[in-house]
């Protein structure tokens, strides 16, 4: 059996986040584990509270696509950025991007995130770096996005790679 132990990591005081954000995303990855261990992807519909409305959208859009209908899909794991297992996952710290301002725009909030993936059972020794944007709602914090950190030095951002994803599709259906 897999160990699908999730544990919280913060590396100092400074970088501590508030403790919604690692319960938000303590939250996402059992979800994300327990969906694993069943085999399946998982109901995105349990989660639509955790994402803002339009990240949810478009992530709902592509969840379900087949590449033999729809001419793309979702061709990684979501929430490691890559196509392997997920062990777990450590929010190892946060800090702000934007600081609420006259109460027109809301906190924001970096976290990062080492992820934890493999192959056959066994963990690779390097974990993915994932930065989950958030943004504090009335449903407390949201995630907004989510950037991938590739060991090659690039980055992409969720929203981007699912805006890729449903123009291939949309294209392929007309």
């Amino acid at each position: 059996m897999l160990n699908l132990i999730l544990a919280t990591a913060l590396t100092s005081a400074g970088a501590a986040c508030p403790q919604q954000v690692v319960d938000r995303l303590d939250d996402l990855y059992r979800w994300h584990l327990a969906a694993q261990a069943d085999q399946h992807r998982g109901d995105l519909t349990l989660q639509k509270q955790t994402f803002t409305p339009e990240l949810y959208d478009q992530l709902d859009r592509a969840w379900d696509l087949d590449p033999r209908v729809d001419g793309a899909f979702l061709d990684f794991v979501v929430f490691s950025g890559t196509q392997v297992t997920t062990f777990g996952a450590d929010v190892i710290g946060c800090h702000k991007l934007y600081p609420a301002a006259n109460g027109f725009f809301p906190d924001v909030i970096a976290a990062s995130v080492a992820v934890q993936t493999g192959l056959r059972g066994r963990a690779s020794e390097r974990p993915q770096q994932l930065s989950y944007r958030l943004i504090r709602s009335d449903n407390g914090w949201v995630i907004s996005d989510l950037v991938y950190n590739h060991q090659n030095g690039t980055s992409s951002s969720l929203s981007g790679l699912l805006r890729l994803i449903l123009l291939t599709a949309s294209n392929s259906r007309n």
